[in-house]
């Protein structure tokens, strides 16, 4: 029996903290939404397991039909996803665009360590999904659109490809078998 399936008197409730759960490594830690985790005043714990950076999170919260809202929290701006498309983009179309923006700041540090200065940097990207129920991302394609008069198009590509094969964490958090190709248009040539 969960503590949510528990009969437990109202006061007591307020007072005891949810069980720890054992987590994905199998060792207890805390449980989502608990005392431990995110205080009342919007607070977060920041221990970590060593060898981890400390947890990204995010509180999403229903804003009517298919809308949802997305902050840290802590009053920082918010992210608007609907489903139906009529606010903001859906789910997909915004993990589409975590990808790309991963992807280029990524590019952007790696080019600004080779001292490459961009003028501008915009990616376009196409989700391929299977019809079916899930139907998830299976293939995207991010096709790069760079400008800056002094970037060498092989700086450019190294960077992208290091940025796509090494170093973004989105890319990273998808299923291995999600296939990810780029190209580069460099000052409108492809």
């Amino acid at each position: 029996m969960t503590n949510r399936e528990k009969s437990v008197a109202p006061d007591e409730a307020a007072t005891k903290p949810p069980t720890p759960a054992p987590q994905g490594d199998g060792a207890p830690g805390p449980v989502p939404d608990s005392p431990t985790d995110i205080g009342t005043d919007g607070s977060t714990a920041t221990a970590t397991r060593p060898g981890f950076k400390k947890p990204s999170r995010v509180r999403v919260g229903w804003a009517g039909e298919h809308r949802f809202d997305v902050s840290d929290g802590a009053g920082k701006p918010e992210s608007r996803i609907d489903a139906s498309g009529a606010t903001g983009p859906g789910p997909v179309r915004m993990l589409l665009g975590a990808l790309a923006s991963c992807v280029s700041v990524d590019v952007v540090d790696i080019l600004a360590k080779s001292r490459t200065q961009i003028d501008s940097l915009s990616v376009d990207v196409v989700g391929e999904r299977p019809d079916t129920v899930p139907a998830p991302v299976v293939a995207a394609e991010l096709t790069f659109h760079i400008s800056g008069p002094d970037v060498q198009r092989a700086r450019a590509e190294r960077a992208i490809d290091l940025a796509v094969t090494k170093y973004c964490s989105v890319k990273e958090s998808l299923n291995p078998a999600t296939s990810v190709t780029w190209t580069l248009k460099l000052n409108g040539e492809a």
